[in-house]
């Protein structure tokens, strides 16, 4: 962890919740997701695919814990921001890591068939749904800074799940992502979905 002895400084005289659990909820998920592996009996040369991974480390932490660095990771990250943030959290990583900077539900379509050996979902269906209410509303995702307008897209999603718009906003490019994502995983390999995710 970077600056540990300013966090821990900051954490003791100004204490804000997710600096202090932060990382170690991370490190408890990258945990749960290696014994996921594990359990599943992935190669160790594993392949993972996580669509819309933010800033979100876990599964990239158990893919590298898991195959000793020899794992590769694929992801499409569309928030500049967030792509930022990950990249500073995975820069010392020997996996090998990719992550293609466009929007899920069209880059996903491109990319070939039973090339992965797990797809993850960690807290991807959260961003798809946020992403697919707060867009026409004219929040552009792929530039603001996330987590001060969550807030405002959680309370979008509440609105059109009232109204009963998901079906026609929400759904269909969620189906559109994990049907893709069947599509990519090979013969025998799997879909992981944690508790992060809600719909």
């Amino acid at each position: 962890i970077d600056a540990v002895s300013e966090r821990v400084v900051c954490a003791l005289t100004d204490p804000k919740p997710l600096d202090i659990c932060m990382p170690v909820l991370n490190a408890v998920l990258a945990a749960q997701y290696y014994e996921v592996f594990a359990a599943l009996r992935l190669p160790q040369t594993i392949a993972v695919y996580e669509p819309c991974v933010g800033a979100s480390p876990p599964v990239i932490f158990a893919t590298e814990a898991y195959s000793g660095g020899m794992g590769s990771y694929l992801t499409i990250n569309l928030n500049k921001k967030l792509r930022a943030e990950l990249d500073g959290k995975i820069a010392h990583l020997k996996t090998s890591i990719r992550v293609i900077e466009d929007n899920a539900l069209e880059a996903a379509a491109a990319l070939p068939d039973q090339s992965f050996d797990v797809a993850c979902f960690h807290h991807a269906i959260n961003d798809i749904l946020q992403t697919a209410v707060a867009e026409p509303r004219g929040m552009d995702t792929t530039a603001i800074d996330w987590f001060p307008n969550e807030r405002q897209m959680i309370e979008w999603l509440a609105e059109d799940f009232q109204k009963d718009r998901l079906e026609s906003r929400g759904k269909p490019e969620i189906m559109s992502i994990v049907t893709n994502a069947t599509r990519m995983v090979k013969p025998g390999g799997y879909l992981v979905f944690d508790h992060f995710n809600w719909c």
